[in-house]
């Protein structure tokens, strides 16, 4: 493995930046044996816009870092059985492609700290695979109420989230508030939200891959949502609150709905730190 170490930094080659992932720059590229032992094939900051040509690869590694580029898109990934790390920091990532998991069944660390994932609509693509490692720090979709209860929620499988351990109260605590109304109407406004993804995948996207430009889903409401809204409003005192309600649902954020119809039981969760 010394040996192997060395012949691998001697021929660490420096590529022009901003470039196509092409098969050259793929079997070029930094590759060694990492700490965990795996092998890991480095591509860090060449600005790629896209993932492609992985198939060349032939399956040979354990883990990609992809940090400091310019990706828009998890996706695009051949059968690779072997994987099971990806590190993406510091991108553009906004979307995560469709059926990932079929191709990448022993994916167990995703890194995506600082990219733009908004929607938690990609929460359920990531639910996709058996996470144990997952990172979404300094991603607009980090600062939504109750980010935290819905990935451990959504990915029973995870043991650390954003490099915090998962514990224990933290699934029962999601667990309990998914089965109350106002979880309820959560998971169907984040259903909502998959669907409408969905439906414009089609049609094109902006910048940010949701479609919209402006980081957000329009989002439609089931008629008990509705009705919670309408109380919420009627509950308003203040011009403010009710600006306040506003901006909230056009973020997709239902939290100012937990104590609205609610029971004590229903409305008596701990809200998680936005």
């Amino acid at each position: 493995k010394t040996s192997y170490c060395k012949h691998v930094n001697h021929c660490s080659i420096e590529f022009a930046k901003g470039m196509r992932l092409t098969a050259d720059v793929l079997l070029r590229a930094e590759h060694y044996i990492n700490p965990y032992l795996d092998r890991e094939l480095n591509l860090r900051g060449f600005k790629i816009p896209a993932i492609e040509n992985l198939a060349i690869l032939q399956d040979q590694f354990d883990v990609i870092d992809f940090s400091d580029n310019d990706l828009k898109k998890m996706d695009n990934f051949p059968s690779m059985q072997r994987l099971n790390a990806l590190i993406l920091n510091n991108n553009s990532i906004a979307r995560i492609g469709s059926s990932l998991s079929e191709r990448l069944p022993k994916l167990t660390t995703v890194i995506l700290t600082n990219n733009r994932v908004a929607n938690l609509a990609e929460i359920d693509r990531l639910a996709e695979f058996n996470l144990e490692c997952l990172s979404l720090l300094d991603n607009p979709v980090a600062l939504k109420a109750q980010y935290r209860l819905y990935v451990v929620y959504k990915i029973p499988s995870l043991k650390w989230l954003d490099f915090r351990k998962v514990q224990r109260s933290e699934r029962e605590e999601s667990a309990k508030f998914f089965k109350t109304a106002a979880g309820k109407a959560y998971i169907a406004a984040v259903a909502q939200e998959v669907k409408a993804l969905a439906e414009g995948a089609g049609g094109g996207s902006s910048a940010n891959g949701n479609g919209n430009g402006n980081g957000s889903v329009a989002v439609a409401l089931t008629e008990e949502q509705k009705a919670m809204v309408k109380r919420a409003i009627e509950q308003a005192s203040t011009r403010e609150e009710i600006d306040n309600i506003e901006r909230q649902l056009k973020a997709g954020n239902f939290a100012f709905l937990n104590s609205v119809g609610e029971t004590s039981e229903d409305a008596g969760f701990e809200k998680m730190d936005e």
